[in-house]
């Protein structure tokens, strides 16, 4: 189920973004991870799309180079584009020379699409060495999530994943779901019932 990261860590590691402190309004970041993916993306963007939400699509840089159609529809509505490596390389399996060039050739792919590359990345599983991290946080925005909606769990029923990401959110989440087609069997039933719960709830979700 849903599962919340201690708020320590944002204490350990304040130069990665790990949530934001909203006072005044109700927001929420939505994330996804892995994509775009056919089927599975046009289905998030569909929906996020009739709900007027904002997202931040954390993108495989294979994935940017074979899903063009994906990755101008997701710019032409209005979402933002971050690197997720190019195949989706965990640091602490790879070497840090293999693991800086999947983040270089994602960040040269994401060039041909951005008129400004912010230079955002997620480690794949959150996973960095500490040379891996003090070299990227000279060169990139690493953020992280402070709520995981597990959607990727396929031993987790849909119901329980949704209400347990009910139960859990607070304004300034950082969440994450995945556009791939190994959580989609959750994805599809949550995200838009998800959606629709908290912004009955007052929520609005914006770009990180």
């Amino acid at each position: 189920m849903a599962k919340r990261v201690s708020a320590i860590w944002s204490y350990i590691f304040p130069s990665i973004l790990w949530n934001k402190k909203i006072k005044e309004k109700k927001i929420l970041y939505l994330t996804f991870d892995d994509g775009p993916t056919p089927m599975v993306t046009d289905y998030v963007l569909r929906e996020l799309e009739s709900r007027n939400a904002k997202a931040t699509f954390f993108a495989l840089g294979k994935n940017l180079e074979t899903e063009v159609r994906l990755v101008k529809e997701i710019l032409g509505a209005g979402h933002q584009l971050a690197n997720h490596t190019y195949n989706h390389d965990s640091g602490w399996r790879v070497s840090s020379l293999k693991f800086s060039e999947s983040i270089s050739r994602t960040d040269a792919l994401l060039n041909r699409y951005l008129k400004k590359n912010t230079c955002s990345f997620r480690p794949p599983y959150g996973k960095l060495t500490p040379s891996q991290f003090f070299k990227l946080k000279k060169t990139h925005q690493i953020i992280m999530w402070n709520l995981m909606s597990y959607d990727f769990d396929q031993s987790l029923s849909p119901e329980r994943c949704l209400e347990s990401l009910k139960q859990k959110t607070r304004s300034g989440d950082i969440v994450v779901f995945h556009d791939n087609s190994k959580s989609f069997h959750n994805l599809g039933f949550v995200l838009p019932r998800y959606l629709d719960h908290c912004l009955s709830q007052g929520y609005e979700f914006k770009l990180l």
